[in-house]
Formats: C-alpha cells, sequence, structure tokens
C-alpha cells in the first residue's frame, strides 16, 4: 500500500478548510428558505377599492394616503405601486401623468419610482407638488383661520383637525412658528377651557394641547362630581317649590276672576238714577186742579203763579238727588286688588 505524500495531505488540509468556510453561507441559505417557506410572499388581493383622482379642487394630499392605506390593504408592494397608480389618475390628472412619462429619461422631474429617492423622480414627492395648486392654498388657509372647537368636540379632534390644515398648508419653505400655532389653538378653544389655558401662555404646540387636554379632564371630573351630587339632593325641596308655585298661581286666578267681577257689579250698580225712577202717572194729574188758578195738573202750592221761586229751588233740589254721584268705595277696592296682583306676581319665578 503507498504512503500518502505530503501533498496529499495538503490538498486534503484545502478542501477542509473550503467546506468550513462554505458551511456558514449554506446554513444562512438554509435558514433563508426555511423562513421563506413558513412566510411566503404576500399575493395581492382585493379588499379595499382604490380611489380615482380627478384633479380640481380635489384634495390630493387626502386621495394619495387614501390610495397608499387601499394599496397596503390589497397586499400591493412599492414596486407594484407605481405600475397600478396609472390607471386612477383621471381628466386633467390622467393627462398630467402622460406627459411626466413622456418626459426623457434624464431629466429630474420625470417619475421613475414609488418612493426612495427622496426627490422628485418618486411619485410620493412629484404629485402632490404638482396639484397642490393656490386655489387650494387659500382654501385650505382660510379652513384653518376660521376653524374652531365645536360643542361636543373633544379636545384631542379639534387638535387633529388643526395639524391637518397646517401640514396642507406648510412647505419646506414656509411653516408658521410654534408660538402662532399655540394662540390659535388657544383662540379657537371653547369657552370654558379658553379662560383657563389662556393664563398659562404656553408658547408651544404640545404644551398648549397637553394643557388644555388636562383642563378639559377636570372639566369633565367637575360635571360628574356634580351629577353624583344631585343624586343626593332632597327630593322634597322641588316638590315643595311645585306646590307653592301651584298655589300661587291659583290665587292669582281667584284675584283676576274676583277683580272682572266687581267691575261688572259696578257697572250695574251706577246706572242713570232717571231710568230706574217710575214715571209719573199722567191719568193722575189730569185730575188734581189747582184752588188757586184754576188750572189741572197741579196742586195750590205747586201754582206757578203763587209760588214761582220756591218751585224753581224745589225743582233744583230735585235735579241734585236724582243724580247721586258714585262714591270712592269702587276705586278704593280696585287698587287693592291691583296690589294684590302686584305681589302674587313677583312671587310666581320667572
Amino acid at each position: 500500500m503507498a504512503q500518502p505524500n505530503q501533498q496529499d495531505f495538503q490538498q486534503l488540509r484545502a478542501a477542509i478548510a473550503a467546506l468550513t468556510q462554505a458551511l456558514p453561507n449554506t446554513n444562512n441559505a438554509l435558514a433563508g428558505n426555511t423562513q421563506a417557506i413558513a412566510n411566503p410572499p404576500r399575493r395581492e388581493e382585493k379588499v379595499a377599492e382604490l380611489p380615482y383622482f380627478y384633479g380640481g379642487n380635489q384634495d390630493p394630499v387626502t386621495w394619495l394616503e387614501d390610495f397608499t392605506r387601499s394599496c397596503n390593504a390589497n397586499g400591493i408592494a412599492n414596486v407594484r405601486k407605481l405600475e397600478v397608480v396609472p390607471a386612477y389618475p383621471k381628466g386633467a390628472a390622467s393627462t398630467w401623468w402622460n406627459a411626466n412619462q413622456a418626459l426623457p429619461n434624464n431629466n429630474l422631474n420625470k417619475i421613475v419610482a414609488w418612493t426612495g429617492n427622496n426627490n422628485n423622480t418618486d411619485f410620493i414627492f412629484n404629485f402632490p407638488a404638482a396639484f397642490r395648486t393656490q386655489t387650494l392654498i387659500e382654501i385650505w388657509t382660510t379652513e384653518l383661520e376660521l376653524r374652531r372647537q365645536q360643542p361636543g368636540e373633544d379636545v384631542n379632534t379639534y387638535a387633529a383637525a388643526l395639524q391637518e390644515l397646517y401640514r396642507r398648508v406648510e412647505t419646506n419653505a414656509f411653516a408658521y412658528p410654534e408660538a402662532i400655532k399655540a394662540r390659535k389653538f388657544v383662540n379657537g378653544l371653547l369657552p370654558d377651557l379658553y379662560v383657563t389655558v389662556k393664563l398659562h401662555n404656553d408658547q408651544t404646540w404640545n404644551a398648549t394641547v397637553d394643557r388644555a387636554k388636562a383642563y378639559e379632564l377636570t372639566h369633565q371630573d367637575q360635571h360628574a362630581v356634580n351629577a353624583y351630587l344631585n343624586k343626593f339632593a332632597p327630593a322634597g325641596t322641588n316638590t315643595q317649590m311645585e306646590d307653592l308655585y301651584k298655589a300661587i298661581q291659583d290665587l292669582t286666578r281667584q284675584v283676576q276672576q274676583l277683580s272682572t267681577r266687581s267691575k261688572g257689579y259696578r257697572g250695574n250698580n251706577y246706572r242713570n238714577p232717571q231710568q230706574v225712577m217710575p214715571q209719573p202717572q199722567q191719568s193722575l194729574n189730569r185730575r188734581i186742579v189747582c184752588y188757586s188758578c184754576g188750572q189741572p195738573g197741579h196742586i195750590v202750592r205747586n201754582c206757578p203763579d203763587r209760588n214761582n221761586n220756591n218751585t224753581t229751588s224745589v225743582a233744583n233740589n230735585g235735579e241734585g238727588r236724582s243724580n247721586p254721584q258714585p262714591t270712592s268705595v269702587g276705586n278704593s277696592n280696585n287698587n287693592q286688588l291691583a296690589q294684590i296682583q302686584q305681589l302674587l306676581a313677583q312671587l310666581v319665578p320667572q
């Protein structure tokens, strides 16, 4: 049997070294294959509808976010997004896309990727810049100036709405200072929060929003405490007040009825006395004859020829008695009833 020479040993050592060096790479490859088998790449499926974009006053920021979310839900990767997106711009937006893709390959504004280049060759950079028109900026700015916290709207929702508007209005070249944002936020708060947050004069957005949230929680706790205390309020108090209120209303109604009856009674009693007094009987006057003048219709003591002055005086006295003046009792009663009604009106809650 031939003995191995030194060269054979060297070749064997080299083979063992090569195998040792290749073994980690083989293990890594096996691990990768095992992981790929356990987690196969997601297949694209239709879970969410992809939105269309028409341009004009349509919000490009909102559309891009909705399109990206729908693609992710459907399992569409970034590489495939750039292949899918040309089907969804319509009208003027479709014209813009076709013009962009017609640019030379070395043009810095030609879109060649969905994201990753951080310049205008990325769709997510180029698209919003192309459709962020001055008209939309004016609309967003007006909404930002007029935005206020609405009744029933919590601080988080109000702050998020302002942040969305700032995100649309601001650019890399222009951004609102923190102090201006904080002041705008405070000035739009509901009155009960405004008076408490304004005093602190916070100069940053985060500090102002956090303080408003803290006071909002305090107000909510106060409402809860008041509701809890009202559960233990004596129930008899409201019942007694209701009974008293009803009694006052009944008494007021009775006084008004009494006043109405009093007016009707005085109207009946103060009729013209001449209408009530009976008329003298004509037949009796015809039978009476004066012995002084011989004329019928009166007696001697009423004869006009003898006692003209006395008769005139008597007639005047009779007229005075026939028209009695009403007394002041009725007026006094009216004044008393009016005073009672005024007192009752003061007792009734407005």
